[in-house]
């Protein structure tokens, strides 16, 4: 069994499930620090395929979308579990890891080397290079734009 096969199982992941796990009040979210925030935190991007579930936001008539999430974590495994953990709380299906690879970005060429580099037109949607640094310190978990698709594609 892989380690992201082990992961999903640990979560409770299966190709069924259609409601987010219950995380508590103290779930993962964009504004709130892990427990044990570390200034050995990096700056990880893991490139997701998830399914709607019961996340409103994401357009009713996509049957899934791409998504990467960026996080403030020591490992890159931490990171991964944080990312679905976030995606579940929001209401997402966590389907797998796109490449099945996540990356190590570095937080000092977060703006020009990155999002400038990859985004520039989905610059107003993404932390500026000031917050990047509190962020990856604190270990918060954002996501970038999403690429759906729906039954026509």
């Amino acid at each position: 069994m892989s380690w992201l096969d082990r992961l999903k199982s640990s979560l409770g992941l299966n190709s069924t499930e259609t409601e987010p796990a219950n995380l508590g009040p103290a779930s993962i979210a964009y504004s709130m620090p892990t427990v044990a925030a570390s200034v050995t935190n990096k700056l990880w991007k893991c490139p997701l395929h998830v399914d709607r579930g019961c996340y409103q936001e994401m357009p009713a008539e996509w049957l899934g979308a791409a998504v990467n999430v960026y996080i403030g974590a020591e490992t890159y495994e931490e990171a991964l579990t944080k990312a679905v953990h976030f995606l579940r709380h929001k209401g997402m299906v966590f389907v797998d890891l796109i490449g099945g690879k996540v990356t190590q970005l570095d937080p000092d060429l977060w703006w020009d080397g990155y999002v400038m580099a990859n985004y520039p037109e989905h610059r107003d949607f993404f932390p500026s290079q000031h917050q990047i640094g509190a962020i990856v310190s604190q270990g918060l978990v954002f996501h970038g734009p999403f690429a759906g698709w729906d039954r026509g594609q």
